[in-house]
């Protein structure tokens, strides 16, 4: 197939290889455009991928802000929604709404820094988005079932 002549041309990696493999890129591109096109495109699919884009850079925002203060009404804000459409966005397209979702990035950090540091609780509470360490010390009980300070002991 081509794929596989695009994949074993580029790890040869010999002269040229990639005007070659481009070349066929351009290929793969005109079959697929010629042959699977869908020419009646339905209207709630396009709606569906628009809101998934649209809520794509939001949590891409809260990905790199994840340790800044970030609120519903922040980022709706941000991105001009109402609080109550940004959170109906994230139920509906995330299955998931925008507090848990936040609360889930910050705590993979943390657990990250927890595991990789010796850094001190408040700090990396603090260091991720927390208030206060009591906030991160909830969070994580509720999530993993222990204190941060056993679950470092025990790592």
């Amino acid at each position: 197939t081509l794929l596989q002549e695009m994949y074993l041309i580029n790890t040869k990696g010999e002269e040229g290889y990639r005007l070659q493999v481009l070349s066929l890129y351009y290929e793969l591109l005109y079959i697929l455009v010629t042959k699977y096109r869908k020419f009646n495109v339905n209207e709630d699919i396009v709606k569906s991928n628009k809101q998934l884009k649209k809520l794509s850079n939001i949590t891409r925002y809260m990905k790199d802000h994840y340790a800044e203060p970030l609120s519903l009404e922040m980022m709706a804000e941000q991105f001009s929604y109402s609080p109550s459409y940004l959170s109906r966005m994230f139920q509906k397209h995330a299955g998931i709404n925008f507090k848990d979702y936040l609360l889930g990035i910050r705590l993979e950090h943390a657990v990250r820094e927890l595991e990789e540091t010796g850094g001190q609780i408040v700090d990396i509470a603090l260091g991720n988005g927390f208030p206060n360490s009591k906030a991160f010390s909830n969070a994580f009980r509720d999530k993993y079932g222990v204190l941060p300070s056993e679950y470092r002991k025990n790592k």
